[in-house]
């Protein structure tokens, strides 16, 4: 991404760079703008730590954070009392699952099971194994946070709910709500909460 938009600002006839998807990207962007002057518009990360008032640099989606405080909200008007996590192991994940938990404590709701997956996915069932275990020995209501991209969330959701048996309601951002998630009907899904801000 840096190595992209280093040519882009290169090139005197650009004069905006956009169509950055994802925090990673983002994350590698960003200074390349900066150092070469190169405005970045419509990015499509909602990572808060990202947001810093750099000038010439332009967000096309609320934060990831006020998604999670949505989700958050939910859970306490639903009177969950635990949370299982399973996130990103890169910024994005990271970052999120560090605000989620955050604001789980603050409303009481305590996180029983923490696992990162490969962003593409690769440990998904390891993960979700290890999480299973620890949600099916819960007797509080709970849910799962997804705090994956789309593809690795499917396959997670898939796991949970087809291999393991747990009905718990998952919850996902909203940058997952893919083609795919809302066109094609999928029984793995059935309970999945997708929040925006």
């Amino acid at each position: 991404t840096a190595a992209n938009l280093r040519k882009l600002a290169d090139n005197p006839a650009v004069l905006v760079a956009s169509g950055v998807v994802g925090t990673p990207h983002a994350e590698a962007a960003i200074p390349v703008a900066r150092q070469t002057g190169l405005p970045l518009v419509g990015l499509r990360s909602g990572a808060q730590f990202l947001r810093t008032g750099q000038e010439g640099v332009y967000h096309l989606r609320s934060t990831f954070e006020a998604e999670l405080d949505k989700v958050v909200a939910h859970c306490v008007g639903a009177g969950m009392k635990e949370m299982a996590i399973l996130f990103s192991n890169d910024s994005f994940g990271k970052s999120s699952r560090d605000h989620l938990v955050k604001r789980l404590a603050e409303s009481g709701i305590t996180v029983i099971s923490n696992v990162s997956v490969e962003r593409g996915g690769d440990n998904i069932k390891s993960a979700v194994a290890s999480t299973s275990q620890v949600v099916k020995g819960s007797h509080a209501p709970l849910g799962i946070a997804l705090l994956l991209i789309a593809k690795p969330m499917l396959e997670a959701a898939r796991e949970i709910r087809l291999n393991h048996q747990i009905i718990a309601p998952l919850f996902a951002m909203s940058f997952v709500a893919t083609r795919d998630v809302a066109t094609k009907p999928d029984p793995s899904l059935a309970g999945l909460g997708l929040v925006t801000a």
